[in-house]
């Protein structure tokens, strides 16, 4: 009571500062500081960053900070490229089947401990990986562990969590939503996600091989995947040399001792040559058209050509900085856009529109592929004219890019790195995408500014001119009566 009288006291006296300031414009300061707050010319503690390797393959990497929150993501490269044939949709199945029992826990326990210390958990993927996230206290960070590192360790995988069947269960008095329905949900949150489709086309039909498969599991398997094709998945791709740990906000060297204790150091190590060369891909060696006829109003398109790998540095890093000349962000506030693409489709179709049109640089890459390219929206009667534009300036670009464009997309790109160091999400994301793909390396963000000024204007054309001579991906989808085909649009 006297502490909370005490923050009542002290917010009093700052309202009232703040009503004699705006009265009398003097200026004032906060007499009484907050608790726990840094002063004036007091220096934060250094940031502790650490990178290890345990002898089964696992990475392990953390970084301090002074919030009273912490970050951890486990990576698992089990994505869905990885999927041999007969496998397609376990790695859709796996990530809806996290956080369930365990040889140690029930699922009880899963689900009601992270509730206890306040703990959000949450399980993505991506065509690579599959990625457990958890945000906590820090004190109670190793509890979090225990429950992330024993969904991976030893998960058991029931057949009611994969299929469940009232008959065989009647004592159950709830209906229990089994993995099963859950994928069928995703599947139909596809279908009503035109530009999501449009993305998830694009990738199905730019690789060939592990690239080429879904994250989603294919409509026709979701009925016919049960509980012993999850456990062999889990036991080929659930291996030391697949697995890193990531977090902010924790030091290292208790992070170490935590992942030791919860079981991930005894995982087998497995062979990582073999367990990349399973999900081996190449991108199309031809041209490739999809068109989706529906009855919308508006149509929305994706093309790509090849684009960068993360391992391949210069070519990474020159396609983001590509990226900002030709535009991705949203236009200002005003509604005036400054990006290249945007402005052409602008004039294509002036201001009799029946739909404002939105063009924005696509840039997709994974660990030895990568797509580069556009996403538009446009209304049905303009995408014609649209898409012709939008890609003669990509082509017109591509050779005649500046030195003031490739400064200020340097700048932008600094930025953005910068921003994602503002919360433990973007620091932990980043650390796994460079430690994963990049042979087990971490570069500081100072370091990684530097490597971008050190990429010039020739580094920028010469990988904007191989995505204009490469083969091309279009999709479309929405009412197509007069969208273009590929061969119309001069590439």
């Amino acid at each position: 009571m006297l502490r909370t009288s005490s923050r009542l006291s002290q917010a009093a006296r700052f309202v009232s500062a703040c009503r004699h300031a705006s009265t009398s414009d003097a200026a004032f300061r906060l007499i009484d500081p907050l608790p726990n707050t840094a002063q004036v010319g007091q220096v934060a503690p250094p940031t502790e960053r650490k990178l290890s390797e345990f002898n089964n393959g696992i990475y392990v990497a953390a970084t301090t900070s002074n919030s009273p929150l912490c970050t951890v993501n486990i990576v698992v490269k089990a994505g869905s490229r990885y999927e041999l044939p007969g496998e397609e949709g376990l790695a859709h199945f796996m990530r809806r089947l996290a956080y369930k029992s365990t040889d140690k826990h029930t699922a009880i326990y899963m689900t009601c401990l992270p509730q206890w210390y306040g703990m959000k958990l949450s399980c993505t993927g991506t065509r690579e990986s599959i990625v457990y996230s958890g945000t906590c206290l820090k004190d109670d960070v190793d509890n979090m562990l225990d429950v992330m590192c024993q969904t991976i360790v030893a998960p058991k995988i029931y057949n009611w969590e994969v299929h469940y069947t009232p008959a065989e269960h009647d004592g159950l008095t709830a209906r229990l939503i089994d993995a099963r329905q859950r994928v069928a949900q995703d599947n139909g949150g596809l279908v009503n996600n035109r530009a999501g489709s449009v993305i998830n086309a694009l990738q199905n039909h730019a690789f060939r091989g592990g690239l080429s498969q879904s994250v989603f599991c294919p409509d026709h398997r979701v009925g016919n995947v049960d509980e012993e094709h999850c456990v062999a998945y889990h036991k080929r791709r659930y291996l030391g040399s697949n697995i890193g740990v990531f977090a902010a906000g924790v030091h290292p060297d208790d992070l170490v001792t935590s992942v030791t204790r919860h079981g991930l150091y005894n995982l087998p190590k497995g062979d990582p040559l073999t367990q990349q060369a399973q999900g081996a891909s190449k991108f199309t060696t031809g041209n490739y058209e999809s068109r989706i006829q529906t009855g919308d109003s508006t149509v929305i398109a994706g093309l790509v050509g090849q684009g960068a790998s993360l391992t391949d540095e210069k070519q990474h890093i020159s396609s983001l900085l590509f990226q900002r000349m030709l535009g991705s962000n949203a236009p200002l506030e005003s509604g005036v856009s400054t990006s290249r693409l945007q402005v052409a489709a602008d004039k294509a179709v002036g201001s009799t529109a029946s739909a404002p049109p939105t063009v924005s640089s696509l840039n997709i890459n994974f660990s030895d592929a990568g797509l580069f390219g556009m996403q538009v929206e446009a209304g049905k009667s303009e995408i014609r004219d649209v898409l012709k534009a939008a890609t003669a300036e990509f082509t017109r670009a591509s050779s005649g890019v500046t030195e003031k464009e490739l400064k200020m997309a340097k700048a932008q790109l600094k930025a953005d790195l910068a921003e994602t160091q503002e919360s433990h999400a973007g620091i932990v994301e980043d650390m796994a995408y460079q430690v994963m793909y990049r042979g087990g390396k971490y570069l500081v963000p100072e370091k990684v500014a530097e490597r971008v000024e050190a990429v010039t204007l020739k580094d920028v054309k010469s990988f904007a001119q191989s995505v204009v001579q490469s083969k091309h991906v279009l999709v479309q989808h929405g009412n197509l009566n007069e969208a273009p085909h590929l061969d119309e649009l001069g590439l």
